[in-house]
């Protein structure tokens, strides 16, 4: 009768350690799964800043061309304005000199 609680005991730790191996392995498969999902969260991290930095580019450029746009029209303008004052200038000159004429006559 001796042997029947060692036995028992016996099979006590034995279904004890399965636990604990099931345990482990199931650790294990968790830690595994995690390391491998974060690894493809990462990879999709990545992916997403590239595209996003590429959509950034993209909009920069626009913004330059369209800031270089407003620039080549803000020089006309004020190259439109320049020579509307120079010709204002010469009407009046010429206005000055009609008059100048009409009194030597």
């Amino acid at each position: 009768m001796s042997e029947q609680p060692q036995s028992k005991d016996l099979g006590e730790r034995i279904v004890a350690i399965e636990g604990e191996m099931k345990h482990l392995a199931t650790k294990d498969f968790v830690r595994e799964l995690i390391v491998e999902q974060t690894k493809e969260l990462n990879a999709a991290i990545q992916e997403s800043h590239r595209v996003l930095n590429e959509k950034i580019d993209e909009q920069t450029k626009s913004l330059r061309d369209d800031v270089k746009g407003v620039k080549n029209w803000q020089n006309r303008i004020t190259g439109g304005g320049a020579a509307l004052a120079i010709l204002v200038s010469l009407a009046v000159a010429i206005g000055n000199l009609f008059v100048i004429v009409t009194k030597l006559n």
